[in-house]
């Protein structure tokens, strides 16, 4: 890709696409190389690494801009962002990312490796011999790369059904609000045992008061896993309290805290 969109591709660039924890005087110099770039590829993620979705989702949703800090300056740089971003890693690399976030999710299109080049050739499927000489032709298969792409510019692509199951396999082994349910809380399966949503979400997110937007998140994991019938979930509860019938909303049936002992997970 390099060969044909020369000095618009960036490759191997990882800064900011990881979750990081920054400081207070740090700066954001490294995106602004960026501004002009249409496409960046990511390689050699790892599993122990763990996605910027907000980066990712601000810049792959249409119209972004970027800006930030220059280094040792406080002169401020924007641009809009242009490149499309293509992670490569090997399977059972992928790294982490929240798979409850709808918006992430629907940016994420899961494209798997099939090829394989040996040095003999077989009958096994999507198995090719090996040219050693391959970079040599690059140059000339530029244009026809370039044509596809003006081609399918003006068409609509279908995700065929496999991309879309290779999709859910990575995205039930990341899923971070489940694996944190996971590690957390014992599913007893128990109907006396209960927690509301709003009292697993401040144990989860280690607030007194918890935003909407993180119980929505909770509450989309757990129907997740309800599906797999992990949890059981009700809307509403009708308890009898002091000979009243009461209503709670969003109860989570057959779970309690783990004996292990409670970790906050801050996003």
């Amino acid at each position: 890709m390099e060969c044909v969109f020369s000095s618009y591709a960036v490759c191997k660039f990882q800064s900011g696409l990881r979750t990081v924890q920054k400081s207070i005087n740090s700066h954001d110099a490294g995106l602004a190389r960026f501004k002009g770039i249409r496409f960046l590829i990511v390689d050699e993620l790892k599993k122990d690494q763990t996605l910027n979705s907000g980066f990712l989702k601000r810049v792959a949703g249409g119209r972004s801009s970027v800006d930030g800090r220059n280094m040792y300056s406080s002169k401020i740089f924007k641009f809009s962002w242009q490149a499309g971003i293509v992670l490569i890693m090997n399977e059972g690399d992928f790294p982490k990312f929240d798979s409850s976030d709808e918006a992430f999710m629907k940016r994420m299109v899961v494209c798997p490796f099939r090829s394989k080049f040996v040095d003999a050739g077989n009958d096994s499927s999507y198995t090719f011999v090996q040219d050693l000489n391959i970079c040599e032709k690059f140059n000339s298969w530029r244009s026809s790369v370039l044509d596809l792409f003006w081609e399918y510019k003006y068409k609509d692509v279908t995700v065929p059904p496999e991309m879309l199951s290779w999709r859910e396999t990575i995205c039930i082994g990341n899923n971070l609000v489940e694996e944190w349910l996971n590690n957390s809380m014992t599913v007893t399966r128990d109907d006396n045992d209960r927690m509301t949503l709003h009292e697993l979400s401040q144990k989860m997110f280690g607030y007194t008061l918890v935003g909407e937007c993180f119980e929505k998140k909770l509450s989309h994991a757990l129907r997740i896993g309800l599906k797999r019938k992990i949890y059981h979930f009700k809307d509403k509860l009708q308890k009898r309290v002091e000979g009243v019938m009461t209503g709670i909303r969003n109860v989570i049936l057959g779970i309690r805290d783990s004996e292990e002992g409670l970790q906050d997970l801050h996003v």
